[in-house]
């Protein structure tokens, strides 16, 4: 489905909706204790500065904005003609968007469960992945036709989708410690696997189509940001082996990894398009 402004409004979308994500997380490391810390600081980080508030408050505005961008979003695709499938893609952005307004409703009253947190942790990722999902769909290349080539080791369609599942994995373990549900270690094992099969993908896609304009830069972005976000784990758990608080330091550290994060499962979920999309399956050779 070939639509330049319907592409560009869902590249706006998903600007604004990256820039919730970084609020959200920059909102949660001031109210959230260090995880492992006792429940009395967290009672000392829950106390509202003028500061949190004004964090709140371009959280609030820039969820409303989002939310709005979505509406006007989901009715295009609707009334665009395009496939179902991709109408469906809009409505269910606005319903995660809706959802993940009612999950802020606790957090705005200072009432956040840990487990509620980590669904509203976990839904925005997803919701910017949907977003990066229709401005594909509704970008120039996918509308020119794919260029179909051959996986020759055959493993790339399910190896992608395995990624997919364990980067929100990924993404759940490390809110769930952050709101002290689970340690670290569970987040630090999952990420070496995460890495494995990201590295597989990308790997194995620029070795076979190294001259493929759609997936080799589709996998040279995956292995990038792969790479950066590794880094930045690296660096969040240094700094949490040397501070006993939260420090600017560990917010910021903290708050690039969890953005990175975000757009380490678009990326995935793009690459997985781009093979689904350009790759057929290997054909057998005739028996001689």
């Amino acid at each position: 489905m070939k639509n330049p402004w319907l592409h560009r409004l869902a590249i706006l979308v998903a600007v604004f909706a990256l820039l919730l994500i970084v609020a959200g997380a920059w909102l949660s490391s001031e109210v959230l204790p260090l995880p492992g810390s006792p429940p009395a600081d967290a009672a000392a980080a829950a106390v509202p500065t003028d500061a949190w508030a004004s964090l709140a408050l371009a959280h609030r505005v820039l969820g409303d904005i989002t939310g709005t961008l979505t509406i006007v979003l989901a009715i295009w695709l609707a009334m665009s003609g395009g496939p179902s499938w991709l109408r469906n893609l809009g409505w269910a952005a606005l319903a995660i968007v809706v959802a993940e307004a009612f999950l802020g409703i606790p957090s705005a009253l200072e009432a956040w469960p840990r487990a509620l947190g980590v669904v509203h942790a976990l839904l925005a990722p997803i919701y910017f992945s949907v977003v990066i999902m229709i401005a594909v769909f509704t970008s120039n290349r996918f509308a020119a036709g794919p260029e179909l080539v051959e996986d020759k080791f055959g493993t790339l369609s399910k190896t992608s989708l395995w990624m997919i599942a364990l980067v929100l994995v990924q993404i759940a373990l490390g809110a769930s410690y952050r709101y002290n549900v689970l340690g670290v270690i569970w987040h630090i094992l999952n990420a070496m696997i995460v890495l494995v099969l990201i590295l597989m993908v990308g790997v194995l896609t620029l070795k076979q189509f190294a001259a493929h304009p759609a997936l080799r830069p589709a996998a040279l972005a995956l292995v990038v940001i792969a790479g950066v976000q590794v880094l930045l784990g690296f660096a969040t758990f240094l700094v949490l082996l040397m501070v006993s608080k939260n420090t600017p330091a560990l917010v910021d550290v903290s708050l690039a990894h969890i953005t990175i994060g975000a757009v380490t499962l678009a990326a995935s979920v793009a690459m997985a398009i781009q093979i689904r999309y350009n790759i057929r399956p290997a054909t057998s050779e005739p028996p001689a």
